[in-house]
């Protein structure tokens, strides 16, 4: 009977200790996988956050390329998807507005400037070899468009600023300052 008793009470020691370690693995896993998974996202985000700054500084630098398809509205869609998926709601907020209106300052430009009928005006002059003067008048008149439809650089300044304010909280890099 005694016997008995301690085969048992070994029987139970082993269930338990294999029970514990089980329930331990399972544990450390799931912190591990977690942890894993949040540096991923980290890292993720960090980049898309430092593209995004890139990108605005290119807009900053160079006013005049939000004309421009492939420097910066094709870049920037592209980076959207990243931010939909990484960044937080609230730099989102900071960044939608902001596309929002590149975006309608291109397709206004692309519309008046880039479109078929443009293309078919200008392919509808007569070559002389020489820049016409209803070239000069027509480039002078993209060139005030431009001038009137471009983002004032303060109000690129300031959304960088607000950017890189919410950048840095997200990423905990306000406090190495």
């Amino acid at each position: 009977m005694i016997v008995e008793r301690e085969v048992i009470i070994t029987i139970i020691g082993v269930i338990a200790s294999g029970f514990i370690a089980w329930l331990t693995s399972r544990l450390t896993s799931k912190a591990t996988l977690n942890s894993a998974i949040k540096k991923t996202v980290y890292e993720k985000r960090e980049n898309a956050y430092i593209a995004l700054f890139d990108l605005m500084q290119v807009i900053t630098d160079h006013p005049y390329y939000i004309f421009n398809y492939d420097k910066v509205i094709l870049p920037f869609n592209n980076l959207r998807t990243q931010l939909n998926l990484y960044a937080s709601q609230d730099l989102l907020d900071i960044m939608e507005p902001f596309y929002t209106k590149l975006k309608r300052v291109y397709e206004g430009y692309s519309e008046d400037w880039l479109s078929e009928d443009s293309y078919m005006r200008n392919s509808a002059r007569p070559d002389h070899g020489d820049v016409s003067e209803l070239d000069l008048l027509e480039e002078k008149e993209q060139d005030q468009y431009m001038e009137k439809n471009m983002i004032p650089p303060d109000e690129t300044l300031n959304i960088i600023d607000k950017l890189v304010k919410q950048m840095r909280q997200e990423l905990k890099t306000d406090k190495l300052r």
